[in-house]
């Protein structure tokens, strides 16, 4: 994803109050990506750092982001 596609899910997710999953560009030891992390989008710190449910993500460290599905 681009950067700009990136911003626009994590905008629209903050305003509407969903969910996303977000897959980070780390990897491990073994070339495989880390585990997705998944939360409420709560806002900016500074300019490039996001904070998911409290943990600060850098938006240059996400691969992908999706607005997580509702279950029924």
């Amino acid at each position: 994803m681009t950067d700009i596609e990136i911003s626009k899910v994590l905008l629209t997710a903050f305003s509407n109050h969903q969910k996303v999953n977000i897959q980070l560009k780390n990897r491990d030891q073994n070339g495989n990506l880390s585990a997705d992390t998944e939360g409420m989008v709560e806002g900016y710190y500074q300019q490039d750092t996001i904070i998911i449910s409290g943990c600060l993500v850098d938006l240059e460290d996400i691969n992908h982001v999706e607005i997580c599905k509702l279950s029924n």
